[in-house]
């Protein structure tokens, strides 16, 4: 009888279980169809912005350094590299890594835990390692460091902390003013 009883309870809270995990799914169908509205025609799309003016013109004997008219800009030479004005600085903080990027754009019941984790990681280091590492620096030394290379010998490899990789073109920097990482990326 007890052995029934026992069968029959695990019986109910399978069923039970499996009624909560199908009905709380996030696409359940409705069981009642939604009359339908006639179709409404989008109006066009705004006008694109104006085309880009015209490069300036430079004379062909005029010298490499000469000024280009007013109103006008100078010509960018591209091989040039990447300048300052090309790049931004932002606080390292949850969500400057390469890890776990690609899940951003998607949802659900096994990639929401997989974005948390890699989340939970970066946050670690960045709220919770590199401060108290600094906060002991400081304790022993009694000043922030003063130079990058110094914050990442003295601060980072010394204490271990596993920096997060970071996507193609960004590096870390350590601001010795506010004295905070930063990455360095390019312009979105």
């Amino acid at each position: 009888m007890m052995k029934r009883l026992w069968n029959l309870t695990l019986l109910i809270g399978v069923v039970a279980v499996g009624s909560l995990a199908v009905g709380c799914g996030s696409n359940a169908t409705p069981t009642a169809a939604a009359p339908v509205a006639p179709a409404v025609t989008a109006p066009p799309p705004p006008p694109g912005p104006p085309a880009p003016p015209a490069p300036p013109t430079i004379e062909p004997g005029a010298p490499v350094g000469a000024e280009v008219p007013s109103g006008t800009e100078a010509p960018v030479d591209p091989a040039a590299g990447t300048s300052a004005d090309e790049t931004e600085r932002v606080k390292a903080t949850k969500g400057v890594g390469k890890a776990g990027r690609s899940l951003d754009e998607h949802e659900g019941m096994v990639v929401t835990p997989v974005k948390t984790l890699f989340a939970a990681k970066e946050r670690i280091v960045f709220e919770i390692q590199i401060p108290q590492a600094l906060a002991l620096f400081y304790g022993l030394e009694g000043r922030f460091p003063e130079s990058h290379d110094e914050y990442m010998e003295k601060v980072i490899t010394a204490n271990q902390i596993p920096l997060p990789v970071l996507p193609e073109g960004h590096k870390y920097v350590y601001d010795v003013e506010t004295h905070e990482l930063m990455v360095e990326r390019p312009k979105k």
